[in-house]
């Protein structure tokens, strides 16, 4: 059901059902008129209606996207959208994997720009889970501000997450380098959001994120799992330029090591994240301390790294990943299930 208000809201204008069986992609108003999208429950398929009063709707049309698959199991999580001041709506979406059951969940972001066109990822393999996207647009700019999991060994309530963005000046066929928000805060910040225009007048966009204040608590898990939900929070907004730099790649504030899926039958992903430039080995170890394989040793930049390790030569059981740099030693457990 939808109802269109008066500018007071004190007055009901109209009001109707634009669709059945089905959820909430979206909505937003610019330029004289206003979209809803929303995706059928049966087969995720997505459609959407315009107004220019919000009285009068155009009939159902269907939004043609392909959704990727990134995983073998892909869950379609949280859409967003906006409508740029030409008119033309603008949807981000995030998938996880369906196979992975240990909050966060892996998953990535995609953008469609137009019905038909290939939707474009906007998240980046230096961390195996972006997600909770929420979109703005205005003046020629679009901008994505989402929830990064920083270090896979946190998890369920402990997950640590940063507020990241990217943006994009020419219609989302290029996008910047997504960037920290929240780098070094000390609470656990998550749950962003956006508001739908971005200040095209200085430059910026308006966010709004919340923080548990709880120590060493997700705000977002215990938001959605926490059966009491009984943590308190605290609710910021700020403002951040969305000036894009080209050519400019963000180096890492800090060492990361993550491998996805794990635990692992065939073949898996292996993300790390350097903060200085230098020598690099990452090795596979068993329990009894025998290095089993060596994956890479070479020298690299700083910078955010991706690489697939086929596992199906390993014996089932648990190993320690190990990868050792200029700025320290990560370990993550390993685990093949053939």
């Amino acid at each position: 059901p939808y109802y269109t208000m008066s500018a007071d809201l004190q007055t009901t204008v109209s009001s109707g059902n634009l669709a059945s069986n089905s959820q909430l992609w979206g909505i937003d108003c610019n330029g004289g008129v206003c979209f809803v999208f929303w995706y059928d429950l049966t087969d995720l398929s997505v459609w959407y209606v315009s107004s220019t009063d919000g009285v009068t709707w155009t009939t159902a049309a269907q939004w043609a996207l392909t959704y990727p698959s990134p995983y073998t199991s892909n869950v379609l999580g949280w859409p967003q959208m906006a409508i740029t001041d030409a008119g033309d709506p603008i949807l981000v979406f995030d998938l996880s994997d369906g196979n992975d059951l240990t909050y966060p969940f892996s998953s990535r972001v995609y953008v469609s720009t137009a019905s038909g066109a290939t939707p474009v990822e906007v998240s980046n393999d230096g961390y195996g889970v972006w997600s909770y996207p929420t979109i703005a647009a205005g003046g020629g700019n679009i901008t994505i501000v989402m929830q990064v999991a920083m270090d896979s060994t946190l998890l369920d309530s402990f997950a640590r997450h940063d507020v990241w963005y990217t943006s994009s000046d020419n219609g989302g066929a290029n996008w910047s380098a997504p960037a920290n928000l929240t780098d070094g805060l000390t609470e656990r910040p998550g749950v962003p959001q956006l508001a739908k225009r971005v200040d095209a007048t200085n430059g910026n966009f308006f966010y709004f994120y919340g923080v548990n204040l709880v120590e060493n608590h997700d705000p977002y898990f215990h938001i959605n799992y926490d059966p009491e939900g009984l943590d308190p929070h605290a609710w910021y907004v700020g403002l951040h330029p969305y000036g894009i730099e080209e050519n400019v790649v963000e180096t890492p504030s800090r060492l990361a090591l993550d491998v996805r899926p794990n635990p692992v039958s065939g073949h898996t992903s292996i993300s790390y994240a350097l903060t200085t430039a230098g020598d690099v080995s990452l090795r596979i170890f068993d329990l009894l301390g025998r290095n089993v394989s060596t994956v890479e040793t070479s020298q690299k930049s700083a910078g955010v790294y991706t690489l697939n390790l086929d596992t199906r030569e390993l014996a089932n059981g648990t190993y320690f990943l190990v990868l050792d740099t200029a700025a320290g030693t990560m370990t993550r457990s390993l685990v093949v299930v053939h």
